[in-house]
């Protein structure tokens, strides 16, 4: 754990401004697949994001995001009815 924590905070003094998402594996199971990911840091300024949500063949989900807003300045969103939730 020592070491994940020493690794996010040269990651927070390296990229102050950017995301920071943190992700675990398990493999004791025999296989490393993702079991864990999270964001620990954010921007404090989020131009903000349209999840695109599409169903595909045996009913499975595949998602897109978007920026919606990064080409604006901050408090300035896009007020397109997607943005809103209509």
């Amino acid at each position: 754990m020592a070491m994940v924590m020493h690794e996010l905070a040269e990651c927070r003094k390296a990229r102050p401004e950017d995301y920071i998402r943190i992700n675990g594996d398990n493999r004791q199971q025999g296989d490393q697949s993702m079991t864990l990911s999270f964001l620990v840091e954010r921007p404090k300024e989020e131009p903000g994001f349209f999840l695109n949500r599409m169903e595909a063949a045996d009913r499975q989900i595949r998602s897109t995001t978007r920026p919606y807003a990064a080409q604006k300045p901050p408090g300035h969103r896009d007020s397109g009815a997607w943005a809103n939730g209509s």
